[in-house]
């Protein structure tokens, strides 16, 4: 085949317009799909065999997708602690340097409810009253606990809404390195 004739053969793919009205069944062609504007949205018709046969499309939602945050690297789950104590927890990760976050929480439940249980999130330590957290192995972190209380004001007149202190309750500590 010869290019002009090729050239001659090629068809141009023609885009579908939607047409602001119902087609009639009469000026359709057999299986050529037509669009029209609803006032429910687009349909598409198409005849086939002398009957015409009708497919409804709704406005897509699209949106942005979401970044999500990734999964620590390390989540110890919630551990109980008390007061005037020390904890090791194993992460076997073996560190080269310091995570590049570190949360810690504490909670009087080992199993808080959002809106239920006060969360803490703090690493404050103040007047025998509060948790430290230490990275001081490759592989594991230690966390030592005040004589008064694993979280609370102290006296200092900072960090704990209700004034109480915690003795005991439950600390959880995520981090990526």
């Amino acid at each position: 085949m010869s290019r002009r004739l090729r050239n001659l053969s090629h068809n141009k793919q023609e885009r579908m317009k939607v047409l602001d009205k119902t087609p009639i069944k009469d000026d359709m062609s057999e299986g050529v799909p037509v669009l029209a504007a609803t006032s429910t949205g687009v349909e598409q018709y198409v005849k086939h065999n002398g009957v015409v046969y009708k497919q409804s499309f709704t406005k897509a939602v699209t949106r942005k997708p979401v970044p999500t945050f990734p999964s620590p690297d390390y989540d110890s789950g919630w551990v109980y602690i008390t007061t005037n104590s020390t904890y090791e927890l194993t992460h076997g990760l073996d560190l080269t340097m310091e995570p590049t976050l570190i949360q810690m929480f504490i909670t009087d439940s080992a199993t808080p409810v959002m809106g239920t249980n006060i969360i803490y999130d703090t690493h404050y330590t103040q007047h025998n009253a509060g948790t430290m957290l230490t990275f001081e192995t490759a592989t594991t972190l230690t966390l030592r606990t005040d004589n008064n209380a694993i979280i609370g004001e102290g006296g200092s007149g900072a960090g704990n809404p209700d004034g109480s202190e915690l003795t005991a309750g439950y600390a959880k500590i995520r981090f990526w390195v």
